[in-house]
């Protein structure tokens, strides 16, 4: 009789036992899973962190061709304005210097 009851309680206990180490593995099936999906997620990161840096540089870019698009017509301008000024100067020597000739 003693025997059948330690034999039952082992029986029980076992039971308890098998279901504690179920649910032990049950938890590390899931935190398996979990640490996939964080180095999948760290992967992904990394992946937009990159995309990041190239849009940054491509913007970079971007900005400096549009600045030296907006200086072109100011170089143009500025060639123009030279131009006028050059030929006002040689206009003025000349009408100087023809009214010197003709003063001598």
């Amino acid at each position: 009789m003693e025997m059948t009851r330690n034999i039952m309680e082992l029986r029980e206990f076992e039971a308890g036992a098998r279901e504690q180490i179920r649910t032990i593995f049950n938890r590390l099936d899931k935190q398996d899973a979990l640490i996939e999906s964080m180095r999948e997620l760290t992967a992904n990161v990394g992946t937009l962190a990159e995309g990041q840096e190239r849009i940054e540089k491509n913007v970079k870019a971007v900005r400096q061709d549009v600045d030296e698009l907006k200086a072109k017509p100011m170089a143009a301008y500025d060639k123009v304005r030279m131009t006028v000024i050059t030929a006002l100067a040689s206009g003025i020597v000349g009408y100087v210097l023809k009214y010197l000739v003709d003063k001598l």
